[in-house]
């Protein structure tokens, strides 16, 4: 056995990129209901398998994986064996039966040196995608497993019931590279999902282990379903690896036989509604997890500011933690008016006049009026943002421009709310 490993090392740089079979499935949006089972109640034949080679009685086309180990000489049955598939002769609801005609011997080789650096479980694997989740929410992720996986042992070449260790995780199939979610915590397995699983006496006499494990789907659509989903809903999948694992468990090489998994449930955690009220209008709601903080929801109206939002008549603070259903209503005072505009105007260059701004209370933006006249008739009026200055160009040289300025503030829908006219300021133009 250690020799096909040895000569397993040229095939190194093929057996990493190919890792992911995926299969799309519809869902329905929404929100779910606290402790609600958003896995799809769908059999084993809705799973997708992927083994680096197959039985060609079953499968004529080889993997892509097999024709790159052939391409460079590989042998079956002597380099690589990697061989195994969900059985569709026992169709299991919301479980499988994946059998390993070979775990095969597997691993992660470096390019330059050729040398063994990791594990690379993914040429047996499972998987099933498109489950219906919300985007910054937590689950709970439920199986159980049963083996009857079996090894020859190579010093006594006596072939037995044997420990495997696979891996697990709930992954983002719609991002490159299928990244995991994080386990927030893991019952049954190690942190990494790497299971333990034990091997039962027979399969009429199967042993199961449960797995237990609490995700949170980000809430950043970007750095989950790679910015394709926009709403609140989007898609989770769930992977199962039970290739060689090379380099952490080197003895567990070449095992035949049958991991059963039972009960997979993928349950919704527990959020209170959040309703935020103008009034007696509902105007948006948010769901909150359990112990986290609600979003403060920017709501508009002509003329007023959103000055936070009360609960039964108090005033909320928004740092507070979320344990029940909150109704929130709206705080609104009148917009403030902008402070008198203050300014200085000078022709620094030719045709321009520069208005310099002096600071002052509840201003976004100025309105600028200029004139050759001092009656201001003919005046043009211009509009800027800026705080601090604003340039008036192509003026007539050898004019004097006479100015008035107004500073403006902003109501929650966008709306200016202007101040009064200042003086009048007069400037030369160069």
């Amino acid at each position: 056995m250690k020799k096909r490993i040895v000569k397993r090392l040229i095939a190194s740089a093929l057996v990493i990129a190919l890792t992911f079979g995926l299969q799309s499935v519809a869902f329905a949006a929404g929100h779910a209901p606290n402790g609600a089972d958003v896995m799809p109640n769908v059999d084993s034949s809705k799973w997708t398998s992927f083994s680096v080679c197959y039985d060609p009685a079953v499968y004529p086309a080889l993997s892509e994986w097999e024709q790159s180990l052939i391409a460079i000489g590989q042998v079956k049955g002597t380099d690589y064996a990697t061989e195994g598939w969900i059985d569709q002769d026992n169709i299991i609801q919301k479980g499988f039966n994946f059998f390993a005609f070979n775990t095969g011997w597997d691993g992660e080789y470096s390019k330059a040196t050729g040398k063994l650096i990791g594990d690379n479980p993914w040429g047996l694997r499972c998987n099933y995608d498109g489950i219906p989740v919300e985007f910054g929410r937590k689950y709970t992720v439920k199986f159980k497993l049963a083996s009857t996986l079996k090894m020859k042992d190579e010093e006594t070449g006596v072939t037995g019931p044997a420990v495997k260790h696979i891996k697990f995780k709930a992954y983002d199939y719609q991002s490159p590279g299928g990244p995991a979610a994080e386990f927030l915590s893991i019952e049954g397995a190690a942190p990494d999902g790497t299971i333990e699983l034990q091997p039962s006496a027979s399969a009429e006499h199967l042993t199961y282990q449960d797995v237990t494990a609490e995700i949170q789907i980000p809430n950043n659509r970007n750095a989950w379903s790679n910015g394709k989903d926009k709403g609140s809903t989007t898609k989770l999948g769930l992977y199962f690896a039970f290739g060689a694992l090379l380099v952490s468990y080197d003895k567990e090489i070449a095992m035949t036989g049958t991991v059963y998994a039972r009960d997979i449930q993928v349950i919704a955690g527990t959020q209170h509604e959040v309703t935020y009220y103008d009034g007696t209008a509902k105007k948006a709601t948010r769901y909150v997890n359990d112990g986290g903080t609600a979003p403060f929801v920017s709501l508009t109206k002509k003329g007023k500011t959103l000055n936070g939002y009360t609960k039964d008549g108090y005033k909320y603070s928004f740092s507070m933690p979320v344990t029940e259903d909150t109704k929130l209503v709206a705080n609104w005072v009148n917009t403030p008016k902008p402070a008198k505009a203050k300014f200085s105007a000078k022709s620094k260059k030719k045709k321009t006049v520069t208005v310099t701004f002096k600071k002052g209370t509840n201003i976004k933006g100025y309105q600028v009026k200029y004139s050759y006249k001092k009656s201001m008739k003919k005046a043009k009026t211009k509009t800027t943002s800026s705080t601090k200055s604003y340039k008036i160009t192509k003026l007539k040289r050898g004019k004097i421009a006479y100015i008035k300025a107004r500073a403006y503030n902003k109501d929650s829908a966008g709306y200016k709310v202007y101040g009064k006219w200042s003086g009048r300021k007069s400037a030369f133009v160069k």
